[in-house]
């Protein structure tokens, strides 16, 4: 899977002004995606004891994030995990909150789609949505809108207590003894603090829409690169979000039929969502990409190139996890 690189854009400020000032979150154009709501069910809101989840991971990335139980709710996606290591930075490492921190927020719908995945919270009347894309191997996208301009706060959950956090102009790291990294982006009008174990990232008053980056790296090189990336992507995230929605719509329309009942297409689309969420990038001494088998569940982890993948997939019917 090639990764588009993206040059360094200019005006920060400007373009975090405008996101803040939007009077709401653009609601994502009719796709196909959206018909094959609650793909699988990803619910998990971890603890120190959870070391697998079947996660929400796209673009060969070596990360994974679960939707909060309703009755465990934290307001924002679970993790990252590393699928690698399977550690738990964060039971959450980006929850959010109103800026004035009135009221609890209490679950509304929670929704994995093809691609993507959704929750929305409220208290009294007021609401905050969250979407969560990924851009490329490395970063997913976090969206964050209300409907009401009132800013947001956000922080992080139970941190893995391993973990070591940096404050930097825009960003907040998180370094683990293993070597991963996982790096939070704000805009550039996010006033960020950092105690070195848990960081509070607070809007303007009047905010009304957020973004923020989530990246995982395995070196301080991919660091290096990736957090200019990071900046781009938030200053013009449109071009990224469309080539994710393109991409999905693809993967869907190549299995879906006409002459097909939406039960057995949805079947279709579950072995679609598995196979790409078992895609791996390349990393460390893997020098190609591949997937992993479901064949063996707990058992079998072996990594598979694309020609034995296609060969594996021909000769074995659709795995338990696609039911």
């Amino acid at each position: 899977m090639k990764q588009l690189i993206r040059g360094f854009v200019i005006a920060g400020m400007v373009a975090g002004c405008l996101a803040c000032s939007r009077s709401a979150q653009e609601m994502p154009p009719n796709s196909t995606r959206y018909e094959f709501g609650d793909i699988l069910n990803i619910a998990l809101t971890p603890d120190s004891t959870v070391r697998r989840a079947g996660c929400f991971t796209d673009a060969g990335s070596w990360m994974g994030f679960t939707i909060p139980e309703t009755d465990k709710w934290v307001n924002g996606f679970c993790g990252p995990f590393s699928l690698d290591n399977r550690i738990w930075f964060a039971q959450s490492a980006v929850c959010v909150d109103f800026l004035d921190g009135n009221g609890t927020l209490t679950p509304d719908s929670a929704i994995y789609f093809p691609g993507e995945v959704y929750i929305a919270s409220s208290s009294n009347d007021r609401k905050i949505e969250q979407r969560m894309n990924f851009v490329n191997s490395s970063t997913a996208l976090l969206q964050v809108s209300s409907n009401v301009a009132e800013g947001f706060k956000f922080t992080g959950k139970d941190w893995n207590s391993k973990v070591r956090l940096e404050r930097g102009e825009q960003t907040i790291t998180a370094y683990h003894p293993n070597g991963e990294v996982v790096q939070l982006t704000f805009m550039p009008d996010v006033e960020l603090s950092c105690d070195g174990k848990n960081y509070v990232a607070s809007t303007a008053a009047d905010c009304q829409q957020m973004n923020v980056a989530v990246s995982f790296y395995f070196s301080d090189k991919e660091l290096a690169s990736g957090a200019q990336k990071s900046v781009a992507l938030l200053q013009n995230p449109q071009p990224e979000l469309a080539a994710n929605a393109k991409r999905w719509e693809e993967y869907l329309q190549k299995v879906l039929r006409k002459d097909m009942k939406h039960e057995y297409d949805r079947v279709a689309v579950k072995s679609v969502v598995t196979l790409i969420s078992n895609w791996r990038t390349h990393r460390g001494g893997l020098l190609h990409e591949g997937g992993y088998s479901q064949s063996r569940g707990d058992l079998f982890h072996g990594f598979l190139g694309m020609g034995q993948l296609a060969v594996f997939c021909r000769t074995r019917p659709l795995c338990s996890r696609t039911g």
